[in-house]
């Protein structure tokens, strides 16, 4: 009570000018502890320019680098009549304690709700509870609420683009190839996995004073103006970005062997940090190097220093033993150097201390939400994250009929964030995709249909481009789209939905079987360990390996071919259901292909690495894409597509990864594949090694033959016929055991 009277006086006194009020408290609310100019100085030769010239800017000038607008005073009465979102009413327990933590830190200044209308310039936006399964309850400032089609909120005077670019959706992948690099000079130790979090990241970015009023808000009958950047505003993270990535450049830096004095330095903070033990030494998987990854050690000789890549406000560290201790000083260093050194009798300490020591530090850990292997190589999820999935699938069980978006919507987030660690998965998850697609469209047609909506919908069907029907038109689509999204319609669970659920729930009841798993390897850009080509006329299909030395050719059965354009389709005659295109006949042969190349990987021997990856190359767009995204627009494509998900499900160690060849670039697969349908083996040898004269490469290759189990689902997918959404193939095929190799 005393201190936001001791602020409403500040504020009378400079004639409620709040941007006076800040620059008065000074200290903490102004980070007034940091000297800019020096920062930068630490910066130079180490940061680029742009990064000198940002920090600068964020900690001289503040946030946001542009804002551009206006406001009304009808406009500010509406947001306030509004107040806060409903959610706000059902945890008051921790509003309580999120605005005593804000005040407590400086981020925000508390005056008396009253005051509020007298003050300049000023807008309250409502404040919202964001509730995620499995996270913490969080307070939003929503920033870009819009009561009415002509309300002015703080995202609309503000933009992304005027600020830094955001960079840390690269960051787990230059961890994981941080990993790999290390993997490969240091084959037998083990790699250490360590990060750190900022306390309050975005709040550390101050607001110029002359606009911070612009992002209050009202609440417990107090106006809370904040200093530092709101979670909800549209610049916020981008602002952030830039102090990240200054401080990603001076850790790097300051890992050189020339600042070992660090671990000196910080020996308060690193002592308590728990290292996993061994009581013998664990197993640990290899690597290999290529041309994109040749270890931590450049071409003179001298080791790399360690790099910090942070996400959002995590810094994620990998090293060996003897470099680990250095590179966490190196990154409490940087931290330091950038946001301030600790002070804990005037403020908070930028390193989160509660999340420091939450974990141990070993060559396993849980960072961005994924379980990281450094001795397997494998990235996955912790047993947590896969019973909850469990838990949720199991809402969906065989008595249940009818579901409602948004539980639909909860599910289908579950299963791809497991399947960014398991892709194999998202090629069974398409009768769900379209069930989502299905009552997203019928939800959205109830919502056009309401009398109540008729202005809403003529609004959004304007053609005129002037400023005011715009806003009506953006406004209307947003107000319609969240009634869709939060409508409580029902729908029944569909055939073919009830199936794949069923099969999930199969799959998530047998970790044994089925890995949730990805190798590093099949994480991050490196060079294809194996490549395979493929291609598919309308009489057959073929394809060869040079690293793998095989070929194979399939003369497509005649009920197959009947049904293609050569022979299937008559003058002025239409495609009927049953019409196979080259598209699908060139998906079969990257199946087959790849079929091909297991075999091979799981009967050879010696393997560049235990986590190949084998490029299997097509002169077919359609085909290769999808190989990478499940197929929707095929009957016959989505049993094809049931095939290759069992052969990534069960071979979890071999990756795949596809890309188009020009057809001027396939014409060996291509002449493999226009080998003639109606030859005996005797002749089709002789073509073959006519085929060898031609192309020299071919003399070490031997001819595989695809199993009938392999064929038989191929031809049945092809014809339509039902197969089992995730056959188990027993036997992919064998080789011709003769002297002539063909």
């Amino acid at each position: 009570m005393a201190r936001k009277l001791k602020f409403a006086a500040a504020l009378l006194h400079y004639n409620l000018h709040v941007g006076s009020v800040i620059r008065f408290c000074g200290q903490n609310y102004t980070n007034a502890h940091l000297d800019p100019r020096k920062i930068v100085h630490k910066l130079r030769n180490i940061a680029p320019k742009p990064i000198q010239d940002y920090v600068l800017r964020a900690l001289t000038v503040g946030a946001p680098s542009k804002i551009s607008g206006h406001s009304t005073s009808e406009n500010f009465w509406s947001y306030k009549r509004y107040g806060n979102h409903k959610s706000i009413s059902t945890r008051p327990d921790l509003v309580a304690k999120t605005l005593n933590k804000e005040e407590k830190n400086n981020y925000t200044i508390p005056f008396p709700i009253w005051i509020a209308r007298f003050v300049p310039h000023l807008h309250v936006s409502p404040e919202g509870i964001i509730i995620k399964e499995g996270k913490k309850d969080r307070i939003i400032f929503d920033a870009s609420f819009h009561i009415r089609y002509d309300s002015q909120a703080p995202n609309d005077w503000t933009s992304k683009h005027d600020e830094p670019s955001i960079t840390y959706g690269t960051a787990l992948i230059r961890h994981l190839q941080q990993i790999w690099n290390l993997r490969i000079t240091y084959p037998d130790d083990i790699i250490y996995l360590w990060d750190d979090d900022v306390a309050g990241a975005f709040r550390l970015v101050k607001y110029n004073p002359e606009i911070a009023q612009v992002f209050s808000a009202l609440l417990h009958q107090h106006l809370w103006v904040p200093v530092g950047q709101v979670f909800g505003g549209n610049t916020s993270a981008q602002n952030f970005e830039g102090l990240a990535i200054a401080r990603e450049y001076l850790s790097q830096h300051f890992s050189s062997p020339s600042f070992q004095h660090l671990v000196a330095k910080h020996s308060n903070i690193l002592s308590p940090i728990q290292y996993t033990k061994f009581t013998s030494k664990p197993t640990i998987t290899p690597t290999s190097a290529c041309s994109l990854h040749k270890g931590v050690f450049s071409p003179n000789g001298d080791r790399k220093n360690t790099p910090h890549n942070t996400f959002v406000d995590d810094n994620l560290i990998a090293e060996t033993a003897p470099f680990i201790k250095h590179a966490q000083a190196a990154s409490i260093e940087g931290l330091y150097n950038i946001l301030g050194l600790p002070d804990t009798k005037n403020r908070r300490t930028v390193l989160s201390n509660d999340k420091y020591y939450r974990e141990s530090c070993g060559p396993s850990k849980i960072q961005l939400g994924y379980l990281i292997n450094t001795n397997t190589m494998l990235v996955s999820f912790t047993n947590k994250r896969l019973q909850d999935m469990r838990t949720s699938l199991s809402h969906w069980h065989k008595k249940r009929r009818r579901f409602k978006l948004h539980d639909l919507a909860v599910l289908s987030g579950h299963l791809e964030f497991i399947a960014s660690m398991t892709p194999w998965l998202r090629f069974i998850t398409i009768a769900l995709k379209y069930s989502l697609l299905v009552t997203l469209r019928a939800n959205a047609s109830s919502t056009l249909e309401k009398p109540s909506n008729a202005t809403l919908v003529a609004d959004s069907h304007a053609l005129s481009l002037t400023l005011d029907t715009l806003k009506r038109k953006n406004f209307a689509i947003s107000a319609l789209l969240r009634q869709t999204w939060h409508s409580h319609k029902k729908f029944n669970i569909s055939k073919n939905l009830r199936k794949e659920l069923k099969l999930l729930n199969f799959i998530f009841a047998r970790p044994k079987q089925f890995k949730f798993e990805s190798p590093i390897a099949h994480i991050i850009p490196r060079d294809f360990d194996f490549t395979a080509l493929g291609d598919a006329c309308l009489d057959g299909g073929g394809g060869y390996s040079d690293d793998l030395k095989f070929w194979w050719f399939i003369p497509w059965p005649d009920y197959i071919s009947s049904k293609t354009l050569k022979h299937y389709v008559k003058k002025f005659k239409t495609l009927s259901g049953d019409f196979i295109s080259i598209n699908l006949l060139e998906y079969a042969t990257i199946i087959v292909s790849f079929a091909a190349s297991i075999h091979t990987i799981n009967t050879k021997h010696k393997l560049p690495q235990p986590y190949p990856t084998v490029h299997v190359k097509s002169d077919n767009t359609t085909a290769v894409a999808w190989t990478r995204r499940a197929v929707s627009s095929t009957t016959m494509g989505k049993s094809l597509a049931f095939i290759l998900t069992s052969l990534l499900a069960t071979n979890p160690h071999v990756g795949l990864s596809s890309s188009h060849v020009a057809g001027d670039e396939n014409v060996i697969a291509d002449d493999i594949s226009r080998l003639s349908p109606h030859l005996s083996t005797h002749k089709l040898t002789i073509s073959f090694s006519l085929l060898k004269q031609k192309y020299p490469n071919l003399n070490n290759c031997v001819r595989f033959h695809p199993s009938q189990e392999l064929l038989s689902l191929l031809w049945d997918a092809l014809l339509c016929k039902p197969i089992p959404p995730l056959p188990i193939l027993k036997n992919y095929g064998h080789y011709t055991p003769d002297t002539t190799n063909g």
